[in-house]
């Protein structure tokens, strides 16, 4: 699982810090998805769109998902098929209880 992550913009790549895999430099370039009759995806408005990797900045009504970080769609791309922690994570349980004294939740 990652630990850090950086974007280039000037030379596309992804600079990346994988807690088994050490560091890494992908070339990355990420995907948007543009609104198609035929495409293969749907829309949470009902609407078809396939993916792409190009987007027309003068036509951004047209495209989906070009408003999310670029780290992020790097992280989704990368890690889609894993659910694991980072193994640096400690997972902790707390138990709080509480009480509360003085309270009546009987009404007269």
């Amino acid at each position: 699982m990652y630990q850090v992550i950086d974007y280039n913009y000037y030379t596309k790549k992804v600079i990346i810090r994988d807690d088994e895999l050490g560091w890494q430099e992908i070339d990355y370039k990420p995907t948007y998805y543009k609104l198609d009759d035929n495409g293969e995806f749907f829309t949470l408005d009902g609407k078809r769109v396939s993916p792409t990797h190009e987007m027309d900045k003068t036509q951004p009504t047209k495209f989906y998902e070009i408003d999310i970080p670029t780290e992020t769609n790097a992280l989704v791309d990368i890690y889609k098929e894993s659910d694991d922690t980072p193994k640096w994570h400690n997972v902790v349980f707390l138990d709080i209880e509480c009480e509360i004294g003085g309270l009546s939740l009987i009404h007269i």
